[in-house]
């Protein structure tokens, strides 16, 4: 148990560390465009392909 304990609480701390880092990356005003444009397509993409199976 205290060994797992031992090993479990850098490992969060490590993960903590990078969701920050990660989360500011993505707080970034050309990152989140480029993200809602990306999304955008994909949606449309996905739209497009099942109205155009309905058709065959």
């Amino acid at each position: 148990m205290v060994i797992h304990v031992a090993m479990s609480v850098p490992w969060l701390g490590l993960l903590i560390v990078a969701a920050r880092s990660v989360g500011r990356f993505f707080r970034r005003p050309a990152v989140t465009r480029a993200l809602d444009r990306t999304t955008g397509a994909v949606l449309i993409g996905a739209g497009l392909r099942l109205a155009s199976e309905g058709q065959r």
